[in-house]
């Protein structure tokens, strides 16, 4: 982020890149290998969740991205955020990180979504975009995810389930 906020948009683009495709290969081999662990299925999401406030925090602050989509992500983002350390520390609840393949692929789109506007206007005249659409539809994913996962960690606060999905 700080390197955008300087103007070296291409290292700032390089540098997501390479968080992206190295956050994805780090899953994607623990799991071929059966190297996956506990722990890492817990501390990746905090990761994602750490950059997905601080970049959406980012277009919000700089007015990148409308307010009303950019708190959809950051309110879903923190809500999986602090649930992990209340149930471990303060509610001393073991619980299991197994996201579904729809919780993946809305992490995924809404970290592409974040290329777009802070990188594409050097490259594509953004109004060709349909921006609003995408973020509506983005919006309506995110806002899925969060109706799902509540529920479950209020499962998991009663005992009555041990896994988010």
């Amino acid at each position: 982020i700080y390197t955008h906020y300087l103007g070296l948009k291409i290292l700032s683009l390089g540098i997501f890149s390479f968080m992206a495709i190295t956050d994805y290969l780090d899953g994607y081999f623990a799991r071929k290998l059966n190297q996956a662990t506990d722990s890492g299925a817990i501390f990746d999401p905090i990761a994602d969740k750490i950059v997905g406030m601080a970049f959406y925090s980012y277009l919000l602050i700089n007015s990148i991205a409308p307010v009303w989509f950019c708190s959809i992500l950051i309110i879903r983002n923190f809500a999986q955020f602090l649930s992990i350390p209340i149930l471990i520390w303060w509610l001393k609840k073991e619980f299991f990180v197994r996201p579904s393949q729809f919780a993946k692929w809305a992490t995924a789109i809404s970290d592409v979504f974040i290329v777009i506007p802070l990188y594409f206007t050097y490259f594509v005249d953004l109004s060709s975009i349909p921006l609003t659409i995408i973020m509506i539809i983005i919006s309506i994913i995110e806002l899925r995810v969060l109706s799902t996962y509540l529920p479950r960690l209020y499962q998991i606060v009663n005992g009555t389930h041990d896994t988010f999905e």
